[in-house]
């Protein structure tokens, strides 16, 4: 348990995403931290929800990296995101470090995310497009070094490939 949060353990997600402002160009291969504090909501209404908070924050930092975009010209834009939580692991960092980014994950209506895609377009998955992809972690008892991976889950593969983005890792960048 003590391990789960420490350097020892690194999980690796994939998530789709939108961005929220058309000002904001994302790349192929971009990679970024987001380093901000994140704190619980006030609202007793929702003790799940978080909001960034720079006076009485936890910290927490994301890596991400573009794995695919849509093409610009596309009249819905997405893109795969490589996320690595690189402090702490708080709840909902990798999707309010996302939202704070102007890069709401699809589904993700607490922090901005699109739930229905627009008419005419590719469905989108019916719950929040961010997957627990890869994790590495020292076996419990020869200390070697373990990597489990688990497949692209069918509705966000449908979603993706629907957007024409590649679904195989070794269609990415290197991550």
């Amino acid at each position: 348990q003590e391990q789960w949060h420490t350097d020892a353990i690194q999980k690796e997600y994939l998530a789709l995403a939108a961005p929220s402002s058309s000002q904001f160009m994302v790349e192929v291969g971009m990679e970024w931290v987001v380093d901000v504090p994140i704190s619980k909501d006030p609202d007793p209404e929702n003790p799940t929800k978080r909001y960034v908070s720079t006076t009485d924050g936890l910290p927490a930092a994301t890596r991400f990296k573009v794995l695919a975009t849509t093409p610009k010209e596309s009249e819905v834009q997405m893109v795969l995101l490589f996320c690595v939580l690189q402090d702490h692991g708080r709840t909902h960092q990798i999707r309010l470090h996302a939202s704070h980014e102007n890069l709401p994950l699809i589904g993700d209506t607490m922090y901005g995310g699109q739930a229905q895609a627009p008419e005419g377009a590719p469905l989108f998955p019916k719950r929040v497009a961010l997957h627990a992809w890869r994790l590495t972690l020292p076996h419990p008892k020869t200390k070697e070094t373990m990597v489990i991976e688990a497949p692209l889950a069918d509705d966000i593969r449908s979603c993706a490939e629907g957007f024409g983005l590649p679904v195989e890792p070794e269609q990415w960048p290197q991550v």
